[in-house]
């Protein structure tokens, strides 16, 4: 090798084209010579870039369980991580829900079952419209900053993390009315929540969401409230009988959603 790294031999270098020997010769004398290191300099242009990519790799959160479920399910990754940083789908609000479903159940053997029916019809039905609250929004979304600065269809993401949201909420509700058999009435709260979640997102349209589910969430409990008063109102909401109305309640509603989804892209929901 003569006194500096000829370019034909740097560039078998860099293409890995010699052997180990000849390869640590080279790097040692690069180390000493400023004038063979021009042959091997990074433009700044493709170092920044390099060390942007190295940054972002080190910086970004490791994927959460929630995540990585969601990709399985075929979600693209972006779509799996604006859906999983909702609050409402972290630990913290899986453990509030068990300890209110916990109460449920508990409650079943303290009272009698008919009380019980009443508490568990009461409280599953407006579980899903908690979670809706802290699905989305500026009080709830710690990147809401980031989505309403940037054109994304705000619509899809509300859809988004209130599905999956509504998903898990019902989800864990159906496996404590499996361990509920003495109530007698399995599943009629499913059409009830599904109606009042809908009616949430509906309001949403116009207001914040926190403040349309608290909204819905004070309309039940007046309803209930009512039911209560008399024994053919109790029978009917915690009965087969309101079935009906709640199911035309959630179609119409569904429907008032996709009439109203500009206004959600046009920022309606904070």
């Amino acid at each position: 090798m003569s006194w500096h790294v000829e370019p034909e031999l740097m560039d078998r270098y860099l293409g890995n084209g010699v052997d180990r020997l000849l390869a640590a010769s080279i790097e040692m004398h690069v180390t000493q010579c400023s004038e063979c290191r021009r042959l091997v300099a990074i433009p700044s242009l493709d170092l920044d870039r390099s060390w942007a990519g190295v940054q972002d790799g080190i910086q970004a959160p490791d994927p959460t369980w929630l995540e990585r479920l969601l990709i399985a399910f075929r979600l693209p990754p972006t779509t799996a991580r604006v859906v999983a940083v909702a609050p409402s789908l972290r630990l913290s609000w899986f453990a509030a829900l068990v300890l209110v479903l916990g109460f449920a159940v508990g409650m079943t053997h303290l009272v009698d079952p008919t009380t019980a029916t009443i508490v568990f019809g009461t409280i599953a039905p407006v579980l899903p419209v908690a979670g809706v609250a802290f699905a989305y929004g500026r009080l709830a979304d710690p990147g809401w900053e980031i989505v309403a600065s940037t054109p994304v269809d705000r619509f899809r993401l509300l859809l988004l993390r209130v599905v999956a949201v509504t998903a898990t909420t019902l989800g864990l509700s159906v496996v404590t009315g499996l361990l509920l058999p003495a109530l007698g009435f399995f599943g009629l709260w499913i059409l009830p929540a599904l109606a009042l979640t809908a009616l949430t997102l509906v309001l949403s349209s116009r207001v914040e969401v926190w403040k349309s589910a608290v909204a819905v969430v004070v309309g039940w409990g007046v309803l209930v409230a009512q039911a209560l008063s008399s024994p053919s109102g109790r029978s009917w909401l915690f009965g087969s009988d309101s079935q009906l109305i709640f199911g035309l309640i959630a179609v119409a509603a569904g429907v008032g959603l996709i009439v109203l989804r500009e206004t959600f892209n046009r920022g309606g929901v904070e």
